[in-house]
């Protein structure tokens, strides 16, 4: 197709590199492919932990695992008691108030007097309750105090109230309960008491069991920073409380270890509250709960409901947010059944990065296509983030990280994808730009669009062609480098002029130049364009000329030729080689119309076909009506004004015309002498021909003259 030059056509007919080019390109593509993974993966190990972005993404995918995972299943001893409502009016019937003390405070608006709490402990652990937990902070002295405190200290291996440590405009305070419910000195360490904190991670989600914990683990949770008095001194939340009261305290995490747990279910799921007011209802405590017979051997936990309370915590189950109690009892559900999510450590998470991106340059290595690693990648991060990250989370109770071995997967891919689209493009690019050097931009986008193909297609096209005259004398007299020189001059004149007017370059063929429009795409206005071209490309090649020396001036001459036919155009040639151009004998009309420019003397000939498309000519002369030899049908050649023209060229027209009309009737002793008249006055090749023609026909008269000249040579 284009010898020489990198790119060629083979079979099948993809464009192909020389071997060591393609090698070398190979190695190339190979190294700056791992130097796009290596880089990926550098990155995403100096930002994994560090920037908010992967790490709010790998908390968002926990939660997608949670929530989608396999649940805790509910111990049957946890029992939940809720306080749903701030006072139970129209719950009590006015005999039970009246019957019953603590129906009658129940009525009453929150907070109860602490005769309500003494009666409920008294009446669950009477009932064998095994622990009564109280998620409340009882910090406040208040009425019933006295009886509360009985009950605490009658029971005290059964009841655990609640602490808690807040933070006030950067000052840490504890709530504690109060001194008469609890007199000792240090109330934390009571087994009694357990803090009833919730802490979430720094997202505000809560995901971790807190259940056994240092004074420090507290003040570095609550205010951010570290406590020096106290630190070491270990505390219990309610969860931990209540199973060291079932026997069950070997089941907790150690000291200071906050695991993930695995939650009993969504909010109001997992746990279904029963009213506290049903405790008091003589009816209920008999039905539902067998006389207290339900409560034998539970964990019954206390706590607000109402939403009143404000006592509310976002889980993995956002938006909807689950109630405190509910908190405590999904903590004490994971830690009885050892529901605990391990997770792997900081440096088993940097490895799995690293061998994401080994996985990555894998790869590039395996798969040439950058579309199906992309495609490898997409599937895999389908695989890792609903299968098996899922698999290891339901069945071995591992959380791997997900989100930063899969940006690099991605981003290596997308990354590798983008290099060789953009490489790929480039080549095309640059292809393009060679091809346009030897063909204009419509055929070289039909040759790349068609590589291979052979089928022969049929177009209407203008053909412009071009010839050096004298080129053995000037290459004699030039040499082989001022010979070249000159070519190199007058394609660029003709080059430019045809590519100006949107015309397509067939080849240069020693001194000789074939352009064409029409093909590969129809151009209707091909023959004006052509026109165009042709007034410039004498205008540039009068300008070579002239900076000639006198020597290679005398020398040097052209012709051009316009003609329009029909032709066959596409790849030709044989399987390695292949070559894009037009077949006809139009162009062999076109070659004989141009050899004929040097026998009439004149620069330009455009044949009939092509003139009647002209839309504006300009001035012009029908110059002969010729049959070229090896044809029968005559072809009309006209001349039309051009750079090269004699100056008058409206005179030397309207005389030639007259004596043409005498010439083509058979009058030749009539128009010889209008000849004669002109070849001398405007020194006029065609008139000169015309005059010794004349001659010829007088002495010699045609026996059937239709004003058409033979010619007897090419």
């Amino acid at each position: 197709m284009l010898p020489g030059i990198w790119p060629v056509l083979t079979p099948p007919y993809k464009l192909k590199a020389h071997p060591r080019m393609k090698a070398d390109s190979l190695l190339l593509r190979r190294l700056v492919l791992a130097a796009i993974c290596v880089v990926v993966t550098g990155v995403v190990l100096a930002l994994e932990g560090r920037l908010d972005l992967l790490v709010q993404a790998e908390a968002y995918t926990q939660d997608l695992r949670i929530r989608r995972g396999k649940f805790t299943p509910r111990d049957p001893r946890l029992v939940f008691i809720g306080i749903d409502q701030p006072n139970y009016q129209g719950n009590f019937t006015e005999e039970e108030v009246s019957s019953s003390p603590v129906a009658k405070l129940l009525t009453g608006g929150f907070p109860w007097t602490r005769e309500v709490w003494a009666e409920l402990v008294e009446k669950l652990a009477q009932a064998g309750a095994k622990m009564i937990v109280l998620d409340i902070v009882f910090a406040s002295e208040g009425v019933g105090d006295e009886r509360f405190a009985a009950m605490l200290s009658r029971y005290s291996n059964q009841v655990v109230v609640g602490w808690n440590a807040l933070e006030d405009e950067g000052k840490f305070t504890f709530v504690l309960p109060n001194r008469s419910l609890i007199p000792v000195e240090d109330v934390r360490s009571d087994p009694r008491v357990g803090f009833v904190a919730i802490w979430p991670d720094k997202d505000g989600i809560v995901r971790r069991g807190c259940y056994r914990m240092t004074m420090a683990d507290v003040y570095e949770r609550v205010l951010d920073k570290p406590m020096d008095v106290g630190a070491d001194q270990v505390v219990e939340s309610l969860s931990a409380r209540a199973l060291r009261a079932l026997g069950e305290a070997d089941k907790l995490p150690p000291t200071r270890e906050f695991p993930l747990i695995r939650y009993t279910g969504p909010p109001d799921k997992g746990f279904q509250a029963i009213p506290i007011c049903d405790i008091f209802l003589p009816n209920h405590w008999k039905t539902n709960f067998d006389n207290g017979t339900f409560f034998k051997d539970k964990i019954v936990l206390v706590g607000p409901t109402a939403n009143i309370f404000q006592d509310k915590h976002n889980t993995p189950f956002q938006p909807a947010v689950m109630k405190g109690p509910e908190v405590h009892l999904n903590l004490m559900n994971a830690a009885l059944n050892r529901a605990y999510i391990r997770e792997t450590s900081r440096t088993t998470d940097l490895g799995v990065v690293v061998l994401a991106g080994v996985f990555s340059l894998a790869l590039c290595v395996v798969m040439a296509s950058p579309t199906a690693r992309l495609m490898v990648a997409w599937g895999l991060t389908g695989v890792h983030l609903f299968a098996t990250s899922q698999w290891l989370f339901d069945q071995g109770n591992l959380l791997v990280g997900v989100v930063s071995p899969l940006v690099v997967l991605n981003v290596s891919a997308m990354g590798t994808l983008s290099y060789e689209f953009i490489v790929e493009r480039l080549g095309r690019l640059r292809l393009r730009a060679t091809m346009d050097l030897y063909f204009s931009p419509k055929v070289s986008a039909y040759v790349l669009a068609n590589p291979g193909s052979m089928e022969a297609r049929s177009a209407e096209v203008t053909l412009l062609l071009t010839d050096l005259r004298n080129s053995t004398p000037l290459a004699e007299m030039l040499g082989p480098g001022g010979m070249f020189k000159l070519l190199n001059q007058v394609f660029e004149v003709e080059t430019n002029a045809v590519m100006g007017q949107d015309g397509a370059l067939e080849h240069f063929l020693g001194d000789q130049f074939l352009t064409y429009w029409g093909a590969p795409l129809p151009q209707p206005d091909g023959p004006n364009q052509a026109l165009r071209a042709a007034m410039e490309l004498i205008t540039g090649m009068e300008a070579v000329k002239a900076t000639q020396t006198p020597e290679v001036k005398a020398l040097f001459g052209y012709g051009v030729a316009l003609h329009c036919g029909s032709v066959l155009f596409g790849n030709k040639g044989s399987a390695k080689r292949l070559d894009f151009g037009l077949v006809g004998d139009t162009i062999n009309e076109a070659a004989r119309m141009e050899s004929l420019t040097k026998y009439y003397g004149v620069t330009l000939l455009v044949s009939r076909e092509c003139f009647i498309h002209l839309t504006s000519p300009g001035t012009h002369r029908l110059l002969d009506r010729v049959i070229v030899k090896g044809k029968s049908t005559p072809v009309e050649l006209l001349e039309i004004q051009n750079p090269r023209t004699p100056p008058n060229y409206g005179k030397l027209v309207q005389a030639w015309d007259a004596a043409f009309a005498d010439y083509t009737a058979g009058q030749f002793a009539a128009a010889r002498p209008v000849f004669a008249k002109l070849a001398e006055q405007f020194n006029d090749g065609p008139s000169k021909l015309m005059t010794h023609r004349c001659d010829e026909l007088t002495a010699y008269p045609p026996a059937d003259w239709k004003g058409v000249w033979k010619m007897e040579s090419k």
